[in-house]
């Protein structure tokens, strides 16, 4: 019953990472803005990560999965992916790592600033990988709820509305492989 003494231990960066679940206050604040930027990237495009599969997109390989996270953070402007990462990754502080220093010493600490900019320095797919496993451990099964609530077909209509017309696009396109 006792579900947040549990965490999900992962390895990224010759670092361990344990990853203990958001308390419920905190994961419903998060559940909102991870629908919203997440949901329509995720409607659009889990036909072709799961295929007809009625998996949720969260329980899909982390390489078919991580095209997925780094393009709906790509979606946000910067401020809004440093403060999504923040909340993720530091604010409630339910990351704590293990790693070797220099001197071969056994390092561990919660998760904080200085310690994402020293592992994840020139690695920043490794950043977005840690924010995938605790999305994962915190909403797993959230999106295939968002899914079967607004439907597929509802999300990809909207998402295609907000794109606009893009058959110009492709027309032109046609025109330029004959």
């Amino acid at each position: 019953m006792l579900k947040q003494i549990e965490p999900k231990r992962v390895t990224i960066e010759d670092v361990e990472f344990a990853i203990y679940p958001f308390g419920a206050m905190q994961a419903a604040n998060l559940s909102g803005e991870l629908g919203k930027f997440f949901g329509p990237m995720v409607a659009g495009l889990v036909p072709l990560v799961l295929g007809d599969s009625d998996d949720d997109v969260l329980s899909a390989d982390l390489k078919d999965a991580m095209p997925l996270v780094t393009m709906a953070f790509s979606t946000l402007d910067g401020d809004n992916v440093e403060k999504l990462l923040r909340k993720l990754l530091i604010v409630g502080k339910n990351i704590s790592c293990q790693y070797r220093d220099d001197n071969g010493e056994v390092v561990q600490g919660v998760l904080d600033q200085g310690l994402i900019d020293n592992i994840f320095c020139q690695n920043i797919d490794g950043l977005y990988r840690l924010a995938y496993e605790v999305i994962n451990v915190n909403f797993s099964g959230f999106f295939k709820k968002l899914l079967a609530q607004s439907g597929v077909q509802s999300l990809k209509g909207t998402i295609l509305s907000k794109m606009g017309n893009t058959e110009p696009l492709m027309e032109a396109g046609s025109v330029n492989l004959s």
